[in-house]
């Protein structure tokens, strides 16, 4: 994707390009996901921590990171604001994030990078 990003935009043509290898990237990684999501579900892919609760669980199918959106552990940080709903919500919002972004179209060598947009 950071290679995608990274094409020149000088001309229509290039900026066509550019977006048609974006959207093909984007939507390979989502069919990826709903793959590894599914192996999971099914019982194909084993977690990565199997003495831990259920919820706790993570799991990596074909070099995707899988992960419950839920207040688990030992450190339970969204306890004291409704826990595994405020998870979502604040899971949520950094998909949410992401994608404002990715709208923006931020030249990438003046981009600042945070954890959720590297």
């Amino acid at each position: 994707l950071q290679s995608a990003r990274e094409m020149s935009t000088n001309s229509l043509h290039e900026r066509t390009e550019r977006a048609r290898f974006i959207n093909k990237v984007l939507s390979d990684f989502g069919e990826g996901c709903l793959l590894a999501c599914r192996a999971i579900r099914e019982g194909h892919v084993a977690a990565m921590n199997p003495n831990e609760p259920r919820e706790s669980h993570v799991f990596l199918h074909n070099n995707i990171f899988v992960s419950r959106a839920v207040d688990s552990g030992a450190v339970e940080t969204f306890k004291l604001t409704s826990g595994n709903l405020a998870a979502r919500k604040a899971t949520s919002r950094d998909v949410q994030a992401n994608a404002m972004m990715h709208r923006l179209d931020v030249d990438p060598e003046t981009m600042l990078y945070t954890l959720g947009t590297v």
